[in-house]
Parts: structure tokens; sequence; C-alpha cells
């Protein structure tokens, strides 16, 4: 629609798995690409932390599920700082731009089920793969693997956890 015959792509976390699938179906449109706090496919843990966030979003428990996903995303520094804690759960309780609840349990029910490592090695796009030594959600070890499988593919490991880029931003856009 908008004509851009190919863009730099950053995908983080399930936007990473959407950029996976944009390289792999139109592999011409994506010059580079950067996959942030991704994988290839969540592994068990990850799979439940979806799984349990779609059943307390069913029960109606909001709070309990965004308290659920701060203790995963965050770092044990950010639970320090009260006054950004606070920040970080008003914001998450308060989104600028809010989906429906069916619409949040798709996005954890489409991470679950996301699995493109057979088809990685077939990215030629330069590849950044970023990675945070606290996330609670994709570990070290998933990111590791995401890297391995594209050939050529560059990794950094950040400080912080799952949402590095709020923790971290100046180091997370260096």
């Amino acid at each position: 629609h908008l004509k851009i015959e190919n863009a730099h792509v950053l995908g983080w976390s399930m936007g990473g798995m959407v950029a996976q699938e944009l390289v792999l179906a139109y592999p011409e449109k994506v010059n580079r690409l950067i996959l942030s706090a991704s994988s290839a496919k969540v592994d068990e843990k990850s799979t439940f932390i979806a799984w349990a966030n779609i059943e307390a979003l069913r029960r109606g428990e909001l709070e309990t599920s965004i308290n659920w996903q701060l203790s995963f995303c965050f770092s044990n520094a950010l639970f320090a700082n009260e006054e950004l804690l606070g920040q970080v759960k008003d914001r998450a309780l308060n989104p600028p731009y809010p989906v429906t609840l069916e619409g949040l349990m798709s996005q954890f029910a489409a991470v679950a089920s996301h699995d493109r490592r057979r088809q990685l090695r077939s990215i030629r796009s330069p590849t950044l793969v970023l990675g945070a030594r606290e996330d609670g959600i994709i570990d070290v070890g998933q990111v590791e693997a995401l890297a391995r499988e594209i050939e050529y593919a560059k990794l950094r490991l950040l400080p912080g956890g799952h949402m590095y880029k709020i923790e971290y931003p100046h180091t997370f856009a260096n």
C-alpha cells in the first residue's frame, strides 16, 4: 500500500516473530533485520506463561496477569525503583492504545504456537539478534538458539529483563 520497496525491520518479542514471518514470506522486502527479545519457538516455560495469562484473563484477572507479566519482563533492578515500577504498572493497566481481552489472549496463543525453527536457515538478510540476561520469558538460551539458526546473524546480550528497552533505553538504542 505504501509502495515501500524494502526496509530495515525491528521486531521486539512477538513482533520479532512477526518479523520472522515477514522476512520468510517476502525476503526481498527486508533489507536488515533486528530480532529483539524473540525466539523461533518459545520453550515450555514461556508456553506455560502464555497459557496461564490466557486463563487469568478469562477469569477477569487483568491485574493478576499484568503483575505476572511484570515479574517475568523486568530485571531485579526495576523492582528496587518503586517510582519506575509504579509508572510501568500504571501504563500497563491504562495503555494509550488498549487492545481487547480477546485480542490480548490471541496474542498469547500466537506466541505459544509460533514455530519457525526449520525455516530460519533461509533468511539471508543481515540479522542482529538481541536478548537480555535476566529475561524471564525469552531466556538467553532461546535467543542464542535463534541466532545460531540464522546464517551470519550477530548476537548481542543486553542488561535487564524482557523489557530492556524500558529499563536501559540508551543501551538498547545504541
